[in-house]
């Protein structure tokens, strides 16, 4: 036996399987007494085993002692000894000792791979905090040649760090080093991608960042190239579609005892031709052993069997693009595939994100194109109501922008049946209807839900607002006050119920003018103090005086209102002529969004009415014949 048999009897020791220390430490001791002359030194590969057995049984400093002369050697030669060390004091917890062999292992530029960057940054993250992985990934893209293959990934690592440190600014800062209008997929490192989770891990820093351009260019690929391959039921992508058994969504249906004796005996071609799922409407059944969801009580008809691995969504990949028609576009099949998006939690979202950035950037036919196939998709595949539904709702807004009114009527109605007490298909459900009209088709589509639905808050708003609408001030009034029996705090619900009585105090037939207008004034009051904010609830209250001609109300309640927004101004800095500072620093609570019911990533409020009040105070004071006065007010607050 020689040294060279030794070493592979020590490294075999030392696996991790047999993590036979003292052993391998016997065995090497021997192997210095009976194969080594004397004087004769030990080779550096048998004495780093040597460190790294004492090292494993807590003998530190003899382990340290026996490692200095591996720091003479040269480190492109011995790679594989600094990386062995570094992971055995990293196992046994002494990341400080570890740091030494992979600082010598970034510094050689042999050796000076991102892998290695990264674990020293994650070595010197547990031991100094996230300031010092900051400090590790700046030294490495300093100076870093865009045309490096790892560079994406090293400004992802590098603006990853930031936003852990809090400094979100650098973080976009550092993602901006990435260019601007590149070809898609190249924009977001496509290129190096590999796996479902590179992705995930680039999009939640792209997302927390608020770069959306990004986010699109990284994720829309993949999700087209995947939704495509699953909406083509390729046979590849489930091994149990065989030529005797075709599957549906919750069963499956044998053909006849003597096709499938003849489907039996007759060779199986390697290709099938897929001839499509049997119809729900032929035959009707369920599954014995069914897979039920028990967060939301229902069937979820898609096993964790049935998801379908990245290489069968490639190898169904090319026939997506003809069998979709070319709907989505053109897609990179070199993209990494998510076959988790049925069902991981994080895909998913990562679909809901990169629709929404479509929708807030303006490109709704591509939003639209996604949300319908991964409603298709989600249709096929499994019966998660919580999740087509999401994407219906997608699809809803998407046509609303479009202009199609009719389509996003239809995409929304599902949502809000099924989840009435949600307020997000609710928010998208006004704004339809506000941009088609007709209150009269809306009270014949929410009166039967209603009846169904006696507890729903939105649905009671929603009815409401239409009645109040086509003028039905009772029917309106009726409906908002059974939304304050359930929520009698709400200032949304006093609001309602005062702008209702006020329109109902200025129509013709009321039964009591004077009862009416004090009612609304009470709720305007409750609002108030419930709504704590004092330049809103001056203007809501100024706007009813305004509109029963209390003008004498009307004029102080909107000073009130000017009042408070130029001491918010002033509280953060600004002047009092300038109107957009009102507006930030207004406290109004509104939270902006770019789909209702999905907020944004900018939380902070943008919106102010005290511009509103400026403008209705000076009408006031124009029709009263104080032309310089309504003059001075608009050029005092209404100046940009």
């Amino acid at each position: 036996m020689d040294l060279t048999h030794i070493n592979l009897l020590a490294e075999l020791l030392c696996s991790p399987e047999l993590a036979s220390w003292q052993e391998a430490l016997d065995v090497l001791a021997k192997a210095r007494r009976e194969l080594l002359n004397n004087g004769q030194e030990m080779p550096i590969e048998l004495e780093v085993k040597s460190a790294l057995a004492t090292a494993r049984l807590g003998d530190l400093e003899e382990a340290e002692r026996q490692l200095q002369p591996l720091f003479e050697q040269d480190v492109a030669v011995y790679d594989d000894l600094f990386s062995a060390v570094a992971d055995t004091f990293e196992a046994i917890g002494r990341d400080e000792k570890a740091e030494p062999f992979l600082r010598a292992l970034a510094d050689c530029p042999a050796t000076s791979r991102l892998e290695v960057w990264r674990r020293l940054a994650e070595c010197r993250g547990r031991l100094h905090g996230p300031t010092a992985v900051v400090d590790v990934w700046k030294q490495y893209t300093e100076g870093l040649d865009p045309t490096y293959p790892g560079y994406m990934d090293s400004i992802y690592n590098l603006a990853d760090a930031l936003r852990t440190a809090g400094d979100d600014e650098g973080a976009t800062r550092a993602l901006s080093r990435l260019g601007g209008e590149l070809p898609e997929g190249s924009l977001a490192g496509m290129d190096t991608l590999t796996t479902e989770e590179d992705l995930l891990q680039r999009a939640s820093v792209l997302k927390a960042c608020g770069r959306q351009d990004l986010l699109i260019s990284l994720a829309l690929p993949s999700l087209k190239a995947t939704l495509a391959a699953l909406a083509i039921s390729d046979p590849a992508l489930d091994g149990r579609c065989g030529p005797a058994t075709k599957k549906t969504r919750g069963y499956t249906r044998s053909r006849t005892a003597a096709a499938a004796a003849a489907a039996a005996a007759a060779p199986v071609a390697e290709e099938a031709v897929f001839v499509g799922y049997v119809s729900d409407q032929r035959r009707r059944g369920r599954k014995k052993n069914q897979n039920w969801d028990d967060e939301d009580n229902e069937y979820d008809g898609m096993q964790d069997d049935d998801v379908p691995s990245a290489e069968e969504l490639v190898r169904a990949g090319n026939a997506a693009y003809v069998a979709t028609g070319g709907m989505l576009g053109t897609m990179s099949l070199s993209a990494p595939m998510l076959p988790g998006v049925l069902k991981e939690a994080e895909t998913f979202q990562l679909m809901v994100d990169t629709a929404l950035n479509l929708i807030s950037s303006g490109r709704a036919t591509e939003a639209r194109n996604l949300a319908e196939l991964a409603v298709e998709v989600l249709g096929k595949r499994s019966p998660n109501r919580r999740k087509r539904d999401t994407m219906r709702l997608l699809a809803g807004k998407a046509a609303l922008l479009e202009g199609d009114l009719n389509a996003a009527l239809q995409w929304l109605k599902s949502p809000a049946t099924r989840w009435n007490a949600s307020p997000a298909p609710w928010n998208a459900f006004s704004q339809v209807q506000a941009a088609a009209g007709g209150a009269r088709q809306t009270i014949k589509f929410l009166a039967p839900l209603r009846a169904r639905n006696s507890t729903s808050l939105p649905l009671a708003l929603m009815l409401g607002h239409a009645h109040l609408q086509a003028g039905a001030y009772a029917s309106a009034l009726s409906e908002y006050f059974q939304a304050y029996r359930f929520a009698p705090d709400e200032p949304l619900v006093l609001l309602c119920i005062a702008s209702a009585l006020v329109n109902q105090a200025a129509s013709k037939h009321v039964p009591d003018r004077h009862a009416a207008v004090l009612q609304a004034f009470g709720f305007l009051q409750e609002y108030s103090r419930k709504r704590r904010d004092p330049i809103e609830a001056a203007y809501n209250a100024g706007r009813a005086a305004q509109h029963l001609s209390l003008n004498f109300l009307a004029v102080p309640l909107y000073e009130q209102a000017l009042a408070a927004a130029r001491k918010e101004n002033a509280g953060h800095g600004g002047g009092d002529g300038d109107v957009r500072a009102v507006a930030a620093a207004s406290g109004s609570g509104a939270v902006p969004m770019n789909m209702d019911g999905l907020v944004s990533p900018t939380v902070n409020n943008q919106y102010s009415v005290a511009p509103e009040a400026a403008f209705n105070l000076s009408l006031i004071l124009k029709a009263s014949g104080a032309t310089c006065l309504a003059k001075k007010v608009r050029k005092k607050h209404l100046t940009f």
